[in-house]
């Protein structure tokens, strides 16, 4: 199932990542709190939007492997909210800025006349294995790749009779529990602030049935691994093929393979590079070795099916298949090799700079693979949340194996001097060995307690620690393992705020906003977060967003980085109203010194004061003159 199953469509356009750049540089937390200039990165004024735009259906599919023709599915649009606040896109932190969450997604298919056919919610989900997918862009946000895979919930099905896909697409996933699966990957995000694309890219994907028991964010499969030769900028894989999927077709005897994410592009979001034809490979014991980047052993290669190069680099090729293809193309495969690839490795492989074959990516040599299903938490002093891991060897569910977990803060990013990332490590607790069940699963617990200020003279709040979790087979002297190393779990945890007493503007909650004010500047067009005059006048509107759950676009702060105890105190003071009918400021003025200000307005007979504000309201409309010299 997943979205590799066989009843499926693909589609592809652009997207929209407004993104704020102020909070990717750790000084600007403690310049944002002083109240000094911030180092604004390529768009300090983002809006943290995230959008669809001009995504069409390309292609369909039917479970014997047919393309669809000739149907309603194939002139329809994929497109995000229509009646409610754009998606959101969110970093974790200064220190991972690599695994950006999407919240608040609403995925629609229309036809042009805004026609509903089926509408449902995204499933909040990190982008998972970035690379340098355009080598001339290296090291830059233009020139890498990345994926999302999650699922859509809350599936609300319109008439679909005209389309016999549909139909059939909607009888499976009911079938299934009622989900969809979603994958889509993007590239070629534009930086340049004179562009008409400026923080757009390109997004191709594919929707799915999503299966009962199968994982949210990755595909219960064969995994293919690429070795790195830099860290430059990001991953680069050494032959030039990123990490890939493959899933077994049992009643056509067919390998299916997601390369969407795996082909590297000749210039930006554009069309795919040159790398000579694909072959996908069994990697069977005795014989001779084939050589290449990964670890010899013997092996008898077994040839599966050849991806061409003139194919792929056909017009609109990648947009219409959204990199699926199926192996082998013309054929089943026999009894005998159906039974080999069951227990065997499977490797891509293409010409090396040498133009000898060379193993691009691989399966580990026993199929085995380790996964958490979500891989970014954010927790609180004292909470606790489950990480659920899957293991398996070649795809399937591996039963009773040990799992052993550990901090691992290499793929993060912490600043050049400064707190180092991790520590301290007894703020985050976890066993370091579980065992997986029936089923193949197993729950990891992570229990969180206050780094205790670790980054606080940085000015941010918490710490962001990693976890590695591996199979303890692989962890043996002598077994080189492949793995992908965006693998791993990342945690946010924020250290704890305690409260006693009369919550004031000027001694709590002013430190807490004024940060927000400083490194998200666009707030300002709706409020300013460091005005206590602003603050009041949208006292019920900042309560409701600070009440709405994480999953809500309008969840405020947008950016899913404020602590569950800063939430509460804020709350708490915007309920708690002084004798004045305002959260208490610390300070009072005197009402005669606001009265000289702006005299009281007069009153009717009926005690109504025509068009004017009310009382509450006047009062802060004085309060802001007098602040601003009015």
């Amino acid at each position: 199932m997943s979205y590799l199953t066989s009843l499926r469509f693909h589609f592809a356009g652009s997207f929209l990542a407004d993104a704020s750049t102020g909070n990717n540089v750790a000084e600007n937390y403690r310049k944002s709190s002083e109240g000094g200039t911030i180092e604004p990165g390529f768009n300090p004024g983002g809006s943290g939007s995230w959008r669809l735009k001009d995504c069409r259906v390309r292609s369909a599919w039917l479970e014997d492997g047919s393309a669809v023709e000739k149907d309603p599915v194939l002139n329809l649009s994929l497109v995000d909210a229509d009646s409610r606040a754009a998606a959101k896109i969110v970093d974790l932190d200064p220190y991972q800025q690599l695994v950006s969450m999407i919240y608040g997604l609403e995925i629609s298919l229309t036809d042009s006349s805004g026609r509903c056919y089926l509408r449902g919610e995204f499933h909040p989900a990190p982008f998972a294995d970035i690379w340098d997918r355009c080598p001339r862009e290296s090291g830059s946000d233009e020139g890498a790749g990345a994926m999302y895979q999650s699922v859509v919930t809350q599936v609300r099905w319109g008439d679909v009779s005209d389309s016999p896909f549909l139909t059939l697409l909607k009888a499976r996933v009911r079938r299934e529990g009622g989900n969809l699966s979603i994958k889509f990957n993007l590239d070629g995000f534009s930086q340049n602030q004179a562009s008409p694309t400026f923080c757009r890219g390109r997004i191709v994907g594919t929707l799915g049935v999503q299966g009962r028991s199968e994982p949210r964010h990755f595909v219960l499969g064969r995994h293919l691994i690429a070795l790195g030769s830099s860290f430059a900028g990001f991953f680069t894989p050494q032959a030039r093929v990123n990490h890939c999927v493959a899933t077994l077709v049992p009643d056509r005897r067919k390998i299916r393979l997601d390369l969407g994410n795996a082909l590297p592009t000749s210039r930006a979001g554009v069309k795919l590079l040159k790398i000579g034809d694909v072959d996908l490979m069994c990697l069977a014991p005795q014989g001779t070795n084939l050589g290449g980047n990964f670890p010899s052993f013997p092996i008898r290669p077994l040839h599966l099916g050849t991806l061409s190069m003139d194919v792929y680099r056909q017009e609109s090729w990648y947009e219409r298949t959204a990199g699926i293809v199926e192996f082998p193309e013309a054929r089943s495969l026999t009894a005998e090799e159906w039974d080999l690839i069951q227990s065997h490795p499977l490797a891509l492989m293409v010409a090396g700079t040498n133009g000898l074959p060379t193993s691009a990516v691989r399966e580990s040599p026993r199929g085995l693979h380790v996964r958490p299903d979500d891989t970014v938490f954010r927790l609180g002093h004292g909470q606790e949340s489950d990480a659920c891991l899957h293991a398996s060897r070649f795809g399937k569910p591996l039963v009773g194996a040990r799992v052993i977990s550990f901090l691992d803060p290499e793929w993060l990013q912490p600043m050049a001097t400064g707190p180092r990332a991790g520590e301290p490590a007894g703020a985050i607790e976890f066993p370091t060995c579980v065992r997986t069940d029936r089923t193949g699963r197993i729950r990891l617990p992570i229990r969180a307690q206050s780094p205790e200020g670790v980054r606080a003279e940085a000015k941010i709040d918490g710490q962001v620690y990693g976890i590695r979790c591996a199979l303890e087979e692989t962890l043996a002297p002598n077994v080189q393992q492949p793995f992908n190393p965006w693998d791993f779990i990342s945690v946010l945890v924020w250290d704890s705020f305690e409260f006693r007493g009369a919550l004031t503007w000027f001694k709590d909650i002013r430190k807490i906003l004024k940060q927000y004010a400083g490194l998200y500047p666009v707030m300002k067009r709706v409020i300013d977060l460091d005005d206590y005059v602003a603050i009041c006048a949208n006292r019920k509107l900042l309560l409701r967003a600070l009440r709405l759950p994480e999953t809500d676009p309008n969840h405020m702060p947008s950016t899913r980085d404020l602590s569950p105890s800063k939430r509460a105190a804020i709350v708490r003071w915007l309920e708690t109203l002084g004798p004045d009918g305002l959260p208490v400021r610390g300070k009072k003025m005197k009402e005669n010194r606001i009265q000289s200000l702006c005299p009281l307005p007069s009153t009717n007979a009926a005690g109504q004061s025509g068009a004017l504000p009310s009382r509450e309201l006047w009062l802060i409309v004085a309060e802001s003159a007098r602040i601003r010299g009015g």
